[in-house]
């Protein structure tokens, strides 16, 4: 009796738990898998014609017992809405020349469990539909070889795979096997070799006579090898290998040809890249996570951490784009970029005008033409610059790598606004100061701008390739004048934005705080056009703002306020309603202990364009990061 009674009692809490789950407002319609699994994009592939974007992806199996991880393949019309998603197929993808099939990798979940690697197959899809055409081998009872890696010949008459360990398959027009010629003695045909090797990369010759194959030897020299047609089938013919400048190599993969049909391809060390053609020359560039060459062989695109930079051949840079960190690909007139995230957001970037081109999410949770804002809330010692951007660094860090690509920081947050009791404030020598304030002078917190801080943090900005703002208090040398300023750095660490507070509070800032004197300078970036004001300036400044017609507003705040006030949950958002564009307001906090006297710390928030509050901090008395996806403007 018990134990039935204790088994309808399970019974009837699984169903009410599974009434909650349905009716909660946040749970995710997705057609491949829960929300809270983060996409990890593998590879991407741009259409030869330009119109198509395909990213093979996977998430992590949990709670799924007898399966391993689940993989899929996303592709979008780059200028449409489409997007469809392939289950069970993976990398590699090739794309046919008339851009109207794919080959992709396929696996079954049930032919090797765990987490990572499955068993992959070729087979061909029609672009843009979920439905499998066929699968490149007889094989279908026995796993037979692993694909690594695929390529079109340029006239589409033939598809080549690489296997692993170290094998090759070819097939016509007709999808009809074709013989290859692996001689015993051969670098691939050597037992002792072929345990070691990795298949990486494979790229037909412009007229399809030839074959040149990538593979990895361990984790220090890698091998490339140069195939050409001969009455026996593909035959090797020709051997490249070179020792590596560093241990840590882990990749070595084919990114593109130069012109005039000759190879180049690439090895991968920790901290570097050695790009060799086959006339045996080296170019050493700075490597970080992820390289590819354009296809016309001008320009090397290197993605890590957030961020995709450009540079030339011989390195020199070009440009950087406030995305990536993931897999990237060119579109092959070397025009179009894309870029990938550790989010599962793939970006795509028209490369002469940098503009945003498409934004392509790999789940549903939000609209596709949004990026993440932070709102840094923290605390700061009054008058230690130095200690303040230690203590900073680490919370900007750590939202870089929750993938913000726009961070706020509180007011004055390098040098400290006043004293966290509100007793003692910056005083200039000769001005008067507020009654019942102690003044301390600012001649040895105050920077200039361009200064220590803001080079400090340009690094951090350049690192992770995002818009951070950095608020301090400024001295110009100059005039011997000081200013409450914010300035907004991009994400290859340049100065976009250098503000003065046109509106300093009287109260707090009389002693030392001059009325701003450089108008209210505005950027356009990919993520929209950006404004900065500070705290008091929002009586007066939003509107000249709105006048201005940002779609994002900068606002750094140290405020004080009445016990019970209704600033920050009704007043605040209205005004962001009224002028028509989103805000990102982190205010200031202080130590909990002691408990202190005054009002108004805490309280940050995200605000979008409507009004609507996307994100506020939980506790007023503590630091907090605010995180939420703000609309990036389509016009």
């Amino acid at each position: 009796m018990v134990r039935y009674r204790l088994a309808v009692g399970f019974l009837v809490l699984g169903i009410v738990i599974a009434a909650a789950a349905g009716r909660s407002p946040r749970r995710v319609s997705s057609p491949h898998g829960p929300a809270w699994r983060v996409p990890t994009v593998s590879s991407i592939s741009f259409s030869p014609d330009g119109k198509w974007v395909a990213a093979s992806y996977f998430r992590y199996a949990i709670n799924r017992p007898g399966t391993d991880w689940r993989a899929f393949v996303a592709e979008w019309e780059v200028e449409g809405k489409t997007r469809t998603i392939v289950p069970d197929a993976y990398a590699p993808i090739a794309f046919r020349p008339d851009s109207k099939a794919l080959a992709m990798g396929i696996y079954k979940r049930f032919r090797k469990l765990g987490y990572m690697n499955p068993h992959v197959r070729l087979a061909i899809w029609d672009v843009g539909k979920p439905s499998l055409r066929r699968i490149l081998s007889d094989q279908d009872e026995s796993p037979g070889p692993a694909v690594a890696a695929a390529v079109w010949s340029t006239d589409g008459k033939r598809i080549a795979a690489v296997t692993e360990p170290a094998g090759l398959l070819v097939w016509d027009s007709d999808y009809k096997s074709l013989p290859v010629h692996i001689p015993a003695k051969s670098p691939l045909g050597d037992a002792k070799v072929r345990r070691d090797l990795k298949p990486t990369g494979a790229a037909f010759s412009a007229d399809g006579k030839s074959l040149l194959t990538t593979f990895a030897i361990g984790k220090c020299w890698h091998r490339a090898v140069l195939w050409r047609k001969g009455e026996g089938g593909l035959a090797p013919v020709e051997t490249y290998s070179e020792g590596l400048i560093t241990r840590d190599a882990s990749v070595v993969s084919l990114l593109g040809r130069l012109p005039k049909d000759g190879w180049l391809y690439t090895v991968a060390g920790k901290g570097k890249l050695v790009v060799t053609v086959n006339e045996r020359r080296r170019r050493l560039i700075a490597l970080w996570d992820h390289v590819r060459i354009s296809p016309d062989g001008n320009l090397i695109a290197i993605g890590a951490r957030g961020k995709t930079v450009l540079r030339t051949g011989d390195g020199k840079f070009v440009k950087t784009f406030p995305a990536g960190g993931g897999p990237l690909a060119f579109s092959s007139d070397s025009k179009r970029i894309a870029a990938s995230d550790n989010r599962g957001i793939i970006r795509a970037w028209d490369i002469e005008s940098s503009k945003l081109v498409r934004t392509m999410r790999l789940d549903d949770r939000h609209k596709e033409n949004t990026v993440l804002a932070a709102a840094i809330q923290c605390a700061s010692k009054f008058g230690d610059p130095k200690g303040n951007r230690k203590r900073i660094a680490s919370l900007v860090v750590r939202a870089a790598r929750r993938g913000a690509k726009i961070v706020v920081l509180p007011e004055t947050a390098v040098t400290g606004y006043m004293s966290s009791d509100i007793k003692t404030a910056w005083q200039v020598p000769g001005r008067e100061i507020s009654d019942d304030l102690k003044g301390v002078d600012p001649k040895d917190a105050a920077e200039t701008v361009p200064g220590a801080s803001t080079k400090f943090f340009a690094s951090l900005a350049d690192q992770y390739g995002i818009y951070l703002t950095v608020p301090l208090l400024e001295v110009d040398r100059k005039t011997k004048k000081y200013y409450n300023t914010s300035v907004l750095l991009g994400p290859d660490g340049r100065i976009l934005i250098h503000y003065r507070k046109r509106n300093p509070w009287l109260w707090a800032e009389k002693g030392w705080a001059e009325e701003g004197n450089l108008g209210n300078p505005v950027v356009d970036t990919p993520f929209g056009r950006l404004g900065l004001l500070i705290c008091f300036d929002v009586h007066e400044q939003f509107k000249v703002m709105s006048k201005l017609k940002i779609d994002t507003l900068l606002y750094s705040i140290a405020w004080v306020d009445d016990h019970g006030s209704d600033w920050f949950s009704r007043q605040l958002p209205a005004r962001t309603k009224e002028c028509g564009f989103n805000l990102i307001g982190a205010n200031w906090t202080v130590p909990k202990n002691p408990e202190p006297t005054w009002h108004g710390y805490g309280k940050s928030l995200i605000v979008s364009s409507r009004g609507k509050i996307l994100a506020k901090a939980v506790n007023d008395l503590a630091e907090e990061t605010l995180f939420a996806e703000i609309p990036i403007p389509t016009k």
